[in-house]
């Protein structure tokens, strides 16, 4: 008798767990154009997962895959997580832009997020400005590189904070270059969500958070 009711037990407990990770039979609303309604929302925030760079290979991905497969996430954060190492960036758009494609095959309606970080180092003086960031932004087109001076705080707030890297100010044509390359890159490359990490951090000089609410087009 005893053990039956410990079976019980460990079943209602089984039964449960599985209740919690299994997607509901119910078929919820994940569909949203341009803006989204709370119930999306909380539809996409019910099922949401942190997976740290993700698309830029850390780990075994056929695992990682495997797993989205079998929990069903529809939001997952921090897949990409570029911090500094601005040198990278374009082979890791190339990997990053093949990897979100195979968990969207998996899933079209799962969200992925990448990470706008509070931090910029010299590397970023390696990359080129695509002509399509200044014509966004309403700046004289121009052959150059990102420059990374002009990105800090003119006073020299937060400079070296991160060693060789510095926290860029939002309220910089230069930083807001370098953001809106990278936002457009990632949602080009398939990538939804974007998370601007410490945002406290870069808009000592933006306190309306004006600078970072620019219109993202996937299609430059």
């Amino acid at each position: 008798m005893k053990t039956l009711a410990g079976l019980f037990i460990v079943l209602c407990f089984a039964s449960a767990i599985n209740a919690h990770v299994t997607p509901s039979a119910k078929k919820l609303n994940y569909k949203f154009k341009k803006t989204i309604s709370r119930e999306v929302l909380e539809n996409y925030l019910d099922r949401s997962i942190t997976m740290q760079s993700l698309l830029i290979g850390r780990g075994n991905f056929d695992d990682n895959l495997r797993m989205i497969k079998n929990i069903g996430p529809k939001l997952i954060g921090r897949a990409v997580c570029q911090w500094g190492q601005e040198a990278d960036i374009p082979n890791n758009l190339i990997k990053e832009k093949e990897l979100a494609a195979r968990v969207h095959a998996v899933d079209p309606e799962i969200i992925l997020q990448a990470c706008i970080f509070e931090i910029v180092t010299p590397q970023v003086n390696q990359l080129d400005i695509p002509g399509w960031a200044f014509k966004a932004l309403n700046l004289p087109l121009e052959q150059r590189k990102f420059n990374y001076e002009a990105m800090l705080y003119p006073d020299g707030k937060f400079k070296g904070q991160w060693g060789r890297g510095s926290v860029p100010d939002v309220s910089q044509n230069e930083t807001k270059l370098f953001f809106y390359f990278l936002g457009v890159s990632y949602i080009d490359a398939g990538i939804e969500g974007l998370h601007f990490g410490q945002v406290e951090l870069m808009n000592k000089n933006d306190k309306n958070h004006g600078s970072l609410c620019t219109n993202f087009n996937p299609d430059p």
